[in-house]
């Protein structure tokens, strides 16, 4: 049964994570570097009133949201459930409602439920193994496929492997505090440029 009538907003469940090693890398060259230019852009807007390095510093922000959100996608294995952490919309799928794990001609990695999902979509789709050129030598999609149904031959008669899936938006500490900034300095730069005009 797809039970995905309710968004929630939590944490991702414990277990092992499946991650694609450029995605941890890039997420933490993005973040480092979003900071680095936020800073860079506060720094004269406070020193001078100038709402347009503010504005910068918003859209920066804003932009390594979107970034670190994408690169954080991932798979979890645990002993319960497999849940899929994308960028928006993540998915807990319990061991007994999952049919297999596989990869789409495009290449990327695809979980297919025992019952079909009733908005029509094929599976849920994974968004950090979606198809690539890179992996398209690499082969990890196919690597987690495998990976995912071991897992899942292994736990799915586990008491409590069973129930809905569960849809929901996964809570990232550190994007939270870069769009907190981005709204902030959102704000500042309509204040400055308010006192400009004036």
């Amino acid at each position: 049964m797809d039970g995905v009538c309710l968004v929630k907003y939590r944490n991702a469940s414990a277990g092992k994570p499946v991650q694609r090693r450029s995605f941890v890398i890039l997420s933490a060259i993005a973040t480092l570097l979003a900071i680095a230019g936020i800073t860079w852009c506060i720094w004269p807007a406070v020193q001078a009133g100038d709402p347009n390095p503010m504005a910068g510093a918003a859209i920066v922000a804003a932009g390594a949201v979107f970034i670190r959100r994408i690169m954080m996608s991932r798979v979890i294995l645990s002993h319960l459930s497999v849940t899929l952490v994308n960028p928006i919309f993540s998915y807990e799928i319990p061991h007994g409602a999952i049919r297999r794990a596989e990869v789409s001609q495009t290449g990327s990695l695809i979980v297919q439920p025992k019952v079909p999902r009733a908005d029509g979509e094929d599976g849920y789709f994974v968004v950090g193994f979606a198809g690539s050129l890179i992996d398209h030598f690499r082969r990890t999609a196919d690597q987690a496929a495998a990976e995912i149904n071991k897992w899942q031959r292994k736990h799915r008669k586990n008491e409590g492997a069973d129930g809905n899936i569960v849809r929901f938006i996964a809570r990232d500490l550190i994007s939270e505090g870069l769009l907190a900034v981005g709204i902030v300095c959102g704000f500042a730069a309509l204040v400055l440029l308010q006192s400009w005009s004036g």
